[in-house]
């Protein structure tokens, strides 16, 4: 299947939780995230927006308030050619998020449900750049 590059998009995203295990250091807590998303995306979740596997890179974490922690990703995918305009797209995202919450993925990560907040979209310029990223 052909790629068009003006299909692909990019989502920084930040994700604020309550964490489920706090003791955790930046890089194993990380590592617990981005499991959880492989799984995700493993039971289907995300294929709503994307013909393929999403991309997600966990840029970092921080606590900027006790128990909560605070995870800057990027998010890039090939987007369906039925996805809509961009705010269609970021719908969809949040809808897929709260799809994938609704399905107990993260619950490893967090206690609650977590709030996600899609800080820029724009047209990506190579999903595989993402991928060596991560």
């Amino acid at each position: 299947m052909a790629m068009h590059l003006h299909a692909l998009k990019r989502y920084e995203i930040e994700l604020d939780v309550i964490e489920r295990r706090p003791e955790l250091d930046d890089r194993a807590a990380i590592a617990l995230l981005r499991d959880e998303f492989a799984l995700a995306i493993n039971a289907s979740h995300f294929i709503a927006l994307s013909e393929d596997d999403p991309a997600i890179a966990i840029a970092s974490r921080t606590v900027p308030q006790e128990g909560v922690a605070r995870y800057a990703l990027t998010f890039e995918f090939t987007a369906r050619p039925h996805a809509g305009s961009e705010g269609e797209i970021v719908a969809l995202l949040h809808s897929e998020f709260q799809r994938a919450i609704n399905a107990s993925q993260l619950w490893r990560v967090c206690t609650e449900d977590p709030t996600v907040t899609i800080l820029t979209g724009e047209r990506a310029g190579s999903l595989a750049q993402l991928r060596h990223a991560a």
